[in-house]
């Protein structure tokens, strides 16, 4: 999802200015970039916050005991589609800047092995793919705080803002 996203947003940016394939094979503008996480953080927060919320539900004590699909039928339930995705909003937030450090740690990881350490493309590929995850974890431990007590608490009427108060609160 995140990698698709960010050759989509790549390819909504190149359709939009003209450019050619291949055209930002060394240079990308950052614009380019930036699309390409925006839209790879989009499309990783709608996929993934189903499976958040049924994760965070499972380990609290909202649904101690229950099995996956019992907490999902709870959910779907008491909430329906809403109650699902819950924290939509906030995982897109968390997953925006953690798409764009992702990829932009693994493509600059791949640039420095490939041009300046002259690393064979399978060890360059080994260095990058450790040094993404890195990125992305780095990113996303503020936001991810916020959607994890959104989601707990079950409220789809408490936004991100009103979580965060909670948060400063306690």
């Amino acid at each position: 999802s995140a990698i698709g996203g960010m050759q989509l947003g790549r390819s909504m940016y190149d359709f939009a200015v003209g450019a050619q394939p291949g055209e930002y094979d060394k240079n990308e503008p950052m614009s380019r970039f930036l699309i390409g996480g925006v839209v790879s953080g989009i499309s990783c927060g709608t996929v993934a916050t189903p499976f958040e919320r049924l994760r965070v539900l499972l380990q609290t004590q909202e649904s101690s005991g229950m099995s996956a699909t019992a907490a999902l039928r709870n959910t779907w339930h008491s909430g329906g589609i809403g109650g699902i995705f819950t924290g939509l909003p906030i995982t897109i937030l968390r997953e925006i800047p953690g798409c764009i450090c992702w990829i932009g740690a693994y493509d600059m990881s791949m640039r420095y092995c490939r041009d300046t350490l002259k690393l064979e493309h399978k060890s360059a590929v080994m260095v990058s793919a450790v040094a993404a995850p890195i990125g992305w974890t780095l990113s996303i431990f503020p936001m991810e705080r916020i959607k994890v007590q959104q989601q707990a608490a079950g409220s789809i009427q408490e936004n991100a803002s009103k979580t965060m108060m909670r948060i400063v609160r306690q």
